[in-house]
């Protein structure tokens, strides 16, 4: 799902997630259409912020905050590190099917989005 395809119709999308009114860190945002099989994921800066630089088709969106991308690498026990979303965040979140955040795209450059969570 991550860098789908240039398409015609869509655009990009950016904007802010909240946690308890401070920036959400430590997890990423994906932007999911079952019925048109596509999706974006887009990684949150330190200020809670995100942007994609791919469009997505026109649509509207299940919105997830998943676990940051990680290389899967060995930790101490030689076993990959799997990566955990922040504490504080409820579990609902966590997939397009549970998370009541949706978005809706439009056929413009940007398309700007503020949860608060």
């Amino acid at each position: 799902m991550i860098g789908c395809g240039e398409s015609n119709a869509g655009g990009t999308v950016s904007g802010k997630v909240t946690l308890n009114g401070k920036p959400l860190t430590g997890a990423n945002v994906k932007f999911h259409n079952p019925d048109l099989g596509v999706g974006i994921t887009c990684e949150l800066s330190p200020d809670g912020t995100f942007a994609s630089t791919t469009k997505i088709p026109e649509a509207t969106y299940q919105v997830a905050i998943i676990p940051p991308n990680t290389s899967h690498e060995p930790g101490a026990d030689g076993m990959p590190v799997i990566p955990k979303l922040p504490k504080d965040l409820p579990q609902k979140y966590a997939s397009p099917d549970t998370s009541d955040l949706t978005a809706e795209v439009h056929s413009q450059p940007v398309n700007e989005f503020t949860f608060e969570l």
